[in-house]
């Protein structure tokens, strides 16, 4: 799903803040960076990281008392329980007036609300904790009082509005996860996750993403599904659910039934998928089997089109894929929840009734409005719109929807019950309100930064070392000149309506191990004289070795365009992904190429260990780019984990693993 639509001012507040963090944590960021960059990941700051790391412990599920539920239904008014079923994007920013997000919660009592960075997720935690207790006092003021699932985009790369700019520790991300092909380092960082959120009183990560990684042309799921083969996302996804759980943190699993080889991206239009029957389901709803199987107790449907299952009808209106198959064929008794219902897939395409309405019908028990009543994103014109586009407006529609016939109260009440046993399976009405205090101690533990940085090391993958070039010697007196995408990307993945924002980069964390280095950053899409400029400084320096930090190189063509300048200078050169492993595709000349799959801070300052020798790239590729680089392919000589074998997951393919043992130290 897309980051929650907000208004433009608190964007502008939120830029302002994001460059004062910077300014402070970051230092100087002139394109002639020849300082020693800061140290964000904060592993040597004691001041950082809790007294008591092992300080984590958490009641099991709580008992449903049906009883209860029934005393609440029966106080509740047919519009309060239909607005539990609305999950609606709020805003807590402290030095605004509330406005919306009381009115949402306390006096229309939606049952979900959305946060994201800036308006809800605090740069520290104890402004996160201010605002999601804010939340749940505001639900519990209402009667009768029912406190919310409160939700972010918690993907664990991007998005994961939990990061080390908002207090949390980095993660890999699924795809970086699928490369370590150990279903434990998944049940690993999402625990680490599941922690940092629990703490903060984020009880719904939205995640994970358990579809199949399909093609690279196709990117809008490419860096968030574990990888391309079937069982191996299968356990991969079964260990996310069971992590969250255990830190009693409400799963996700989306976007049913995968996106598989649909071309498009529904954020900004409907997509149709023409895979047949067959491969959907032997493909693309494992994975989802596997989260049911592991209890998983929400699921996010898609807005695509499966002409082989229902034709011409989007998955989150298909009672047939969501009621027959989800529900009746899988065995699924959890909730689903639509995604967007402002994406371009639905807004951009003429309906002949209400969506809210429509997805009721078909199964749907929760409608995720992220944009609240604010303007529809995407690029859609309100005044284009069909439907009302205001919560309170919405939720009267359903109960014209009820008047007329076309929807009970009786498959309302189903919803709304299951709604009310998710909340109190996961002890929503026991655990109340976080201390801010703990909920400090607990994010960015010493345990926390250690196993994250295992856990990048152990998926960093190592696709060319051509000559040995790697490890660098640190003591040789070489000349390194480093150019890397910048910190600020406006994009996630290409064409995506997400931005991307890193404190830190590669040019930063190799000057932070190589004082001499110089370097420059660069943006993703860098226009001509952009790309003169840099390769004129570059032979100026003429390094004796040249590392090139890409982001997504091989999809932007001015990004292209600069590489094989770089590359046609004849300097050996180490190239190191940091989103898309799929960049070798367009520059094979590197003599090194490592897959970083992230250019958060600590996945970076475990690459630059790695350039230098003091860590060793484990991970495999969980996707195939060429007949060269195939599905498990990786140069690396060990792939234990905090002292664990490798399990025994062997898909149906040759897993071609190179030993590298003479060119890495331990």
């Amino acid at each position: 799903m897309k980051a929650w639509n907000i208004p433009l001012l608190p964007i502008f507040v939120c830029l302002f803040l994001c460059c004062l963090f910077f300014a402070l944590s970051c230092g100087d960021d002139d394109d002639d960076n020849n300082d020693v960059a800061d140290d964000d990941s904060a592993i040597d700051d004691d001041d950082t990281v809790s007294p008591d790391d092992d300080s984590n412990a958490h009641p099991s599920f709580c008992e449903v008392d049906e009883e209860f539920i029934n005393d609440l239904m029966a106080r509740m008014s047919l519009k309060r329980k239909i607005a539990q079923m609305y999950m609606v994007g709020v805003q807590v920013l402290p030095w605004f007036d509330y406005g919306d997000a009381q009115r949402f919660v306390e006096e229309i009592g939606v049952g979900c609300v959305g946060v994201t960075p800036g308006t809800g997720v605090g740069f520290w935690p104890e402004w996160t904790v201010t605002n999601t207790n804010k939340l749940q006092a505001w639900a519990l003021a209402g009667d009768p009082g029912i406190p919310l699932f409160i939700a972010a985009d918690q993907e664990g790369g991007v998005p994961a509005a939990v990061n080390n700019l908002t207090g949390g520790t980095d993660q890999p991300g699924n795809m970086g996860l699928g490369a370590t092909f150990d279903p434990e380092a998944t049940y690993d960082s999402y625990r680490i996750m599941g922690e940092q959120l629990f703490a903060l009183g984020i009880n719904n990560p939205y995640s994970p993403v358990v579809e199949i990684a399909a093609q690279y042309t196709d990117v809008p799921m490419y860096m968030r599904a574990f990888g391309e083969d079937t069982q191996l996302v299968a356990e991969h996804a079964a260990q996310a659910v069971r992590a969250f759980q255990d830190q009693l943190v409400v799963a996700t699993a989306k976007h049913f039934p995968g996106q598989g080889q649909g071309h498009g991206d529904t954020h900004a239009g409907m997509v149709v998928n023409n895979d047949s029957e067959e491969l959907i389901r032997e493909k693309y709803l494992p994975p989802f089997q596997a989260a049911i199987d592991a209890g998983v107790d929400m699921i996010m449907t898609i807005h695509e089109i499966y002409t082989n299952l229902d034709p011409g009808v989007p998955a989150t209106f298909s009672e047939k894929i969501i009621t027959e198959i989800l529900r009746g064929e899988m065995g699924y008794e959890g909730l689903i929840i639509s995604d967007d219902i402002n994406m371009g897939a639905i807004m951009a395409e003429p309906l002949d009734e209400h969506p809210d309405v429509t997805a009721i019908a078909a199964g749907v028990d929760l409608v995720l409005d992220a944009g609240g009543d604010a303007a529809p994103g995407f690029g859609i014109d309100p005044a284009n719109l069909q439907w009302a586009w205001k919560v309170a407006d919405q939720i009267d529609t359903v109960i014209e929807a009820i008047d007329g016939g076309r929807l009970t109260e009786e498959r309302i009440d189903e919803s709304v019950r299951r709604i009310l046993r998710t909340k109190m399976k996961y002890c929503f009405f026991e655990i109340g309100q976080r201390d801010s205090a703990a909920a400090s101690a607990s994010l960015q533990t010493r345990r926390q930064i250690e196993d994250s940085e295992r856990l990048f090391e152990k998926s960093i993958t190592l696709l060319k070392n051509d000559d040995s070039i790697l490890p660098l010697d640190p003591e040789a007196g070489l000349k390194i000149h480093v150019l890397s995408a910048g910190r600020l990307q406006s994009e996630m993945y290409p064409d995506a309506f997400w931005g991307n924002v890193s404190s830190t980069s590669l040019f930063w964390e190799i000057k932070n191990l190589y004082h001499e280095a110089t370097g420059d950053h660069f943006d993703v899409d860098p226009n001509q004289r952009v790309i003169n400029r840099l390769v004129r400084r570059t032979e100026s320096v003429d390094p004796d070795v040249l590392i090139i930090g890409s982001f997504n190189g091989y999809y932007y063509e001015g990004q292209t365009e600069l590489i094989n300048a770089l590359l046609d200078l004849g300097i050996p050169t180490v190239m190191a992904a940091m989103a898309s492993p799929y960049d070798i595709i367009g520059f094979d000349d590197v003599k090194a190429y490592l897959a970083v799959y992230s250019n958060r801070p600590l996945p970076l300052k475990v690459a630059a260990d790695i350039i230098f020798g003091t860590r060793t790239p484990k991970g495999r590729l969980p996707v195939t780019i060429s007949e060269d680089y195939d599905m498990g392919y990786g140069l690396t000589k060990d792939i234990s984990l905090f002292g664990r074998q490798e399990t025994a997951i062997k898909p149906p393919i040759n897993h071609r693993i190179v030993d590298m043992s003479s060119s890495f130290h331990d």
